[in-house]
């Protein structure tokens, strides 16, 4: 997909779906990065519980 999937050439209908394409790109990015960090964040949680119970 380009920087500008949008041209003057296009119709509204494909400036539309052009635009929605975009927008479902831009939440996908955004779903995966926070699945990633809330990933790390157990894993963190994890790690802490671990050397918590060592301390003990």
């Amino acid at each position: 997909m380009s920087l500008y999937p949008v041209s003057d050439n296009n119709s509204e209908t494909e400036v539309f779906e052009a635009l929605k394409a975009q927008i479902e790109l831009m939440v996908a990015k955004g779903d995966r990065r926070i699945w990633r960090s809330r990933k790390i964040a157990g894993q963190i949680t994890d790690y802490l519980s671990h050397l918590i119970k060592v301390g003990e």
